[in-house]
């Protein structure tokens, strides 16, 4: 793997303006966490590192985490717009294992570019104040979701760096 195979995020001067700067900031930090965690999973495939046994089987294989924090992502943005009453993205399903790195990282392009149009128009206060009831954790508002789908994804990715770092040593 070299560095050419690898997206980098793109910096926030590219990224396009919304009409409320938080959700611009947690759609560009989910984007940066995304490619960050893809880029450290592409590199644990290549290592051949073997995930330690995990409560939930997406979570025991490289191929079923990768698909389990695109499944993750998929959702919290699906319910986003649920509570905003917003159109559904067009985005599919995470692809299922085996997942290739080409799968992949085609999954991410289309995911990122998912995530960015639909919170484009929300309002500061909408963003601050709306809320509803979600599958994971109770009642939540926008911004907590939002919030709580930027740390798992780093969650996942810092795990596995440190798996990835002991199964190079």
């Amino acid at each position: 793997m070299t560095l050419q195979t690898i997206r980098l995020p793109r910096p926030s001067n590219g990224f396009p303006a919304y009409r409320c700067r938080g959700a611009r900031t947690m759609v560009l930090l989910q984007e940066m966490n995304l490619r960050e965690f893809v880029g450290t999973w592409k590199l644990a495939k290549v290592v051949g590192v073997t995930l330690p046994p995990a409560e939930s089987t997406d979570r025991c294989s490289l191929d079923g985490l990768v698909g389990h924090v695109f499944a993750r992502a998929r959702d919290c943005l699906l319910w986003t717009c649920d509570q905003l009453e917003l159109p559904h993205p067009e985005i599919d399903e995470p692809p299922p294992p085996p997942i290739s790195e080409t799968t992949a990282q085609d999954y991410l392009d289309d995911l990122c570019k998912e995530w960015q149009q639909p919170l484009h128009d929300i309002t500061e206060e909408r963003f601050r104040t709306a809320h509803g009831p979600n599958p994971w954790r109770g009642a939540s508002s926008i911004q907590m979701l939002l919030e709580h789908a930027v740390v798992h994804c780093q969650r996942h990715r810092l795990d596995l760096s440190e798996i990835l770092v002991a199964a190079c040593h």
